[in-house]
């Protein structure tokens, strides 16, 4: 059994780098705990800050190695980062420092040395709808190459500068699928344990669970309801299927089920638990997660306040979400299809 942890970089507040530090150190023991004596575990541990990979073994005796180095990445510091308005931005240039392109390389490189092995690749970090967060860095489709020219990317491989999960790193042109899925165990699942807290859909679905013909049950999908919006939210679904006409947004019960649902089975979970071949755990759309205390929920979805709770029941009983124990969405490797109702 092998478990894969990584813990980011916190590039809101590099101070706080010893939370996800934390998060993933929790995990790590309590994999220890549950299958000691029970299998022989492998754990790889990618930590972003301090730069370093490393590895232990527990057999089923329960007699552990010591962790053994498999690789020093460059460290992040604050000098990995340069203003940007009010907050940081991760600097261009930095080959050295570990992406989440070097997780996905060791995963794949499992399915030639050990296949259907991995039970668990967690990853503790901020997310959005991209994917975890490992340094903040910036996709701007521009790098330079080894001679110093500036490369221009034409089409949807990476950008070597960019650090952070992407949607499309399980497209062909960035990953061997077939090496990445052969690597999983069958009842192997890929945990995502950071937010889906895109303001677009915490405003929406803030508004439609509050709205005051909403029922937590029972609604149809034929019912017009209208939501009021105001100029920022307006900006944020421009372009998203929605009408919004004179600070009014005004749709059928089944057409915003329909949008939460594009939104829940395009975002990275979804397309991770695709390219894994596996379940996938990560928050439903419009949840934010929380720092835990347990290694079996070392970050957790929040049910309070109440709006927190309706857009989790709103998943469950509209959209059929399964949830785990830590409100964590489950995300089949088959896309869910969308099932209208009368």
């Amino acid at each position: 059994m092998h478990f894969v942890l990584v813990s980011a970089a916190n590039a809101n507040d590099l101070k706080l780098n010893k939370t996800f530090l934390y998060r993933a150190e929790l995990r790590r023991k309590y994999v220890l705990s549950t299958y000691r004596a029970k299998d022989d575990v492998v754990i790889t541990w990618f930590d972003v800050t301090s730069g370093v990979c490393q590895q232990e073994k527990m057999d089923k005796a329960g007699r552990r190695s010591k962790p053994t180095v498999l690789r020093r990445y460059k460290g992040v510091t604050r000098a990995s980062y340069q203003p940007f308005f009010d907050s940081w931005r991760f600097k261009d240039g930095q080959p050295d420092v570990m992406s989440i392109v070097d997780v996905y390389r060791f995963v794949e490189d499992q399915s030639a040395k050990d296949p259907n092995t991995v039970y668990e690749l967690s990853f503790f970090a901020h997310a959005w709808e991209e994917g975890p967060v490992f340094v903040d860095s910036n996709d701007d489709r521009l790098y330079k190459n080894a001679s110093g020219m500036v490369v221009v990317i034409t089409d949807d491989s990476r950008d070597p500068d960019d650090k952070d999960a992407r949607l499309k790193d399980f497209e062909a042109v960035n990953r061997d699928v077939v090496k990445f899925r052969t690597a999983f165990h069958p009842d192997g699942a890929v945990r995502n344990w950071g937010c889906l807290h895109t303001p677009r859909d915490v405003e929406l679905l803030k508004r439609l669970v509050r709205h005051k013909d909403y029922k937590r049950t029972g609604m149809k999908d034929s019912q017009t309801l209208t939501l009021d919006v105001d100029k920022e939210l307006e900006e944020l679904l421009k372009g998203r299927r929605l009408t919004i006409k004179k600070g009014k947004l005004t749709a059928t019960f089944g057409e915003l089920r329909s949008y939460i649902h594009g939104e829940l089975t395009s975002c990275y979970t979804a397309k991770a638990a695709e390219g894994a071949g596996v379940k996938a755990y990560g928050a439903a759309p419009g949840t934010g997660s929380d720092i835990g205390t347990t290694g079996a929920a070392p970050q957790y979805i929040a049910t309070s306040p109440s709006h927190n709770k309706q857009i989790l029941e709103f998943h469950q009983e509209y959209l059929d979400v399964q949830f785990d124990a830590a409100w964590y969405a489950e995300f089949s490797p088959k896309t869910r299809p969308f099932t209208e109702r009368p």
